[in-house]
């Protein structure tokens, strides 16, 4: 509060200066586990005149990260933080990637063993937003091109073929989850990831692109 007061009184022509704050940068905290509630707890709020910088805004979030894992009623209490979300400002991603991108998983670790066989994966990449990593997978789901597997060419109009052999899966609910219309739907992505997900208890076909019934 000094230094904003010392600021106020120095001459216009002087380096210092005082600004106002359109916006804040907050900083909440919220569980993954399955509990009675979700109510993320806001830790930290930032007043931002929107002149912030990337390089700027990743100094004090890794401060914040190196605290939490320090504090009494940080890591020791509530867990490890496990993701950075955000609503999708461009600063903040550019710090989220700054901050994730510092580290190349480890070849020799349980994950890095599973990961150094899917070639052409970037072992540096850090799941940083998982909702924005399920609309993707999603979206390619829903590509009117379709995705391949190996020689297969597996388009939107088969999995909806498959998904329609599930229990409790009408046609109409599978043409939903399939809609390409709606991208930003995260609850959609996910209950059509984890539909997908089930087929594996399906009786395999003899081509992912053709029912066998």
């Amino acid at each position: 509060m000094e230094t904003v007061r010392a600021a106020l009184f120095q001459p216009k022509d002087s380096a210092s200066k005082v600004c106002f704050a359109s916006e804040a940068t907050v900083v909440g905290i919220a569980p993954y586990a399955q509990v009675d509630y979700y109510t993320p707890v806001p830790i930290v709020a930032s007043p931002s005149d929107k002149t912030e910088k990337a390089p700027e805004l990743a100094k004090w979030m890794q401060t914040v990260l190196d605290t939490w894992k320090t504090h009494e009623f940080g890591e020791k209490v509530n867990g490890p933080i496990q993701a950075l979300a955000s609503d999708g400002d461009s600063t903040y991603y550019a710090t989220k990637h700054i901050i994730c991108m510092a580290k190349k998983v480890d070849k020799d670790s349980p994950l890095g063993k599973i990961l150094l066989f899917l070639f052409g994966l970037n072992c540096w990449t850090s799941t940083c937003d998982p909702k924005h990593i399920f609309k993707c997978f999603a979206t390619l789901l829903r590509s009117v091109t379709g995705i391949m597997l190996d020689d297969n060419n597996i388009l939107p109009d088969h999995i909806i073929e498959h998904l329609t052999e599930l229990p409790n899966m009408i046609v109409e609910k599978a043409y939903q989850l399939l809609d390409p219309v709606d991208k930003q739907n995260v609850p959609k992505a996910v209950t059509l990831l984890q539909s997908v997900l089930q087929l594996k208890n399906l009786p395999p076909s003899l081509n992912p692109t053709v029912n066998t019934k």
